[in-house]
Order: structure tokens, then C-alpha cells, then sequence
């Protein structure tokens, strides 16, 4: 697999920030005022060999003006980038397993809180 293009990632499972490129399409637009690109990735990680997504995109609108140092002025794209499953927020401890095997109810409680985190939800629904 040496000949495998790669990139940098942050696998859900691991952590581990390389990645081969499995698979990959870019959507791209332009007309005279406005250009836009998105890359989408199936990404394997090298730690554990899980596969998840990665888009990543940027467009002619979205971008910052830095000075180089020598009165000059450097514009840079923004680019948005999105993993699905989402990257952990925040790893749940070791010892939630032994909740869900003491308390299923608690255990799965736990199992919401830290899905809620990752998914950058700040509030729990709670079904009536």
C-alpha cells in the first residue's frame, strides 16, 4: 500500500490523525464571479483501519487577508472540513461499559450524553 495517497484525518475510533485515500470526487463550480470546490473523501485510517468520510470544501468568497511582513498582503481560502461519524469531542471513560452492565438505563443515559457531545448538541431531548 505504499504507492496509497494519504492525508491527514482524525479517525473516530483511534484518534489517529493519517489516512489512506480509499476514494475520492470533487464537485466544483465557477462562473466570472464566484468559484466553489468540494472534495469528498472515504478515508481508511493507518492506526486501526477504520474507514470514515471527510469532505472538505472552500469557496472564492470566504477568505482571509494576512501581511507577510514585508508590507505585502497573502489571501487564504477558508476551508470547512466535516467528518462523518463526527470526531469525538470528548472520549467517554473507560468504565462506562461497567455502568451499562450494572444499570442498562444509566448506562445507556451515558451512551446519550457523550452522542450528544460529539454531535455538538448542547441539550438533551427528552421523549414525553
Amino acid at each position: 500500500m505504499s504507492d496509497n495517497k494519504y492525508e491527514n484525518g482524525h479517525c473516530s475510533k483511534c484518534g489517529s490523525q493519517r489516512a489512506d485515500i480509499v476514494a475520492e470526487h470533487t464537485d466544483e463550480y465557477q462562473d466570472e464571479n464566484f468559484h466553489a470546490v468540494t472534495h469528498y473523501r472515504i478515508l481508511e485510517c493507518r492506526g486501526c483501519g477504520y474507514h470514515y468520510f471527510k469532505s472538505s470544501s472552500s469557496n472564492s468568497e470566504d477568505y482571509d487577508h494576512y501581511e507577510t511582513g514585508n508590507g505585502d498582503y497573502e489571501t487564504i481560502h477558508n476551508e470547512t472540513i466535516h467528518y462523518w461519524p463526527p470526531a469525538y469531542e470528548r472520549r467517554s471513560p473507560d468504565w462506562v461499559d461497567e455502568i451499562g452492565l450494572t444499570d442498562r438505563v444509566l448506562g445507556s443515559l451515558f451512551e446519550d450524553v457523550y452522542t450528544a457531545l460529539d454531535n455538538n448538541l448542547g441539550v438533551l431531548g427528552v421523549a414525553p
